[in-house]
């Protein structure tokens, strides 16, 4: 159903390890997810509590790994990124909400986040379908652990409408 896929023009990505974020909603959640993670390599999901990062919530989104499968699984999807994106992605795979291309992107991102022991940093512009602005943001994506199992969920934040620095700008090949 087309009506339930992310529908973007123009999206561009640079995802990058790295534990140097500038935006206020990527740095709270990576301040954040260090506390909670203490002297482990990696918070629980368990250990999380999204009361207590509400102020971001409407731009976070958590996805669970779906065990023997190249997917993953909506747990939970801000108010912020239903607006930009147009479809609420909770419950749903990340095959069944993007498109083949943004598929191939979503995954190579959380499999990068999920291989490094760093955050993962994403900068780029979102091209809406029938909108011309473009919206630069900065996204965090960092590794958390199941109750049993290491690397169960991936939880990420996005900051939108940033003012990103020429380094962040040439990366993203714009000119």
């Amino acid at each position: 159903m087309q009506a339930n896929r992310l529908i973007l023009t123009g999206m561009t990505l640079h995802a990058e390890t790295s534990e140097d974020f500038t935006f206020p909603n990527t740095v709270r959640l990576y301040e954040y997810w260090k506390l909670k993670r203490g002297e482990r390599p990696r918070p629980r999901w368990r250990d999380i509590n999204l009361m207590d990062i509400h102020d971001i919530a409407p731009c976070l989104c958590v996805r669970d790994v779906i065990p023997g499968e190249d997917d993953f699984l909506c747990r939970y999807w801000g108010t912020r990124l239903t607006e930009l994106y147009g479809v609420d992605c909770t419950g749903k795979r990340i095959s069944e909400t993007y498109p083949p291309s943004g598929v191939r992107n979503t995954l190579e991102i959380y499999h990068r986040t999920l291989a490094s022991d760093r955050p993962v940093r994403l900068v780029g512009n979102l091209g809406y379908v029938e909108k011309s602005e473009l919206n630069f943001f900065e996204g965090v994506f960092l590794r958390l652990d199941g109750d049993d199992q290491p690397d169960r969920h991936v939880i990420g934040a996005f900051q939108f409408k940033c003012d990103l620095c020429a380094e962040d700008m040439a990366k993203l090949n714009l000119g």
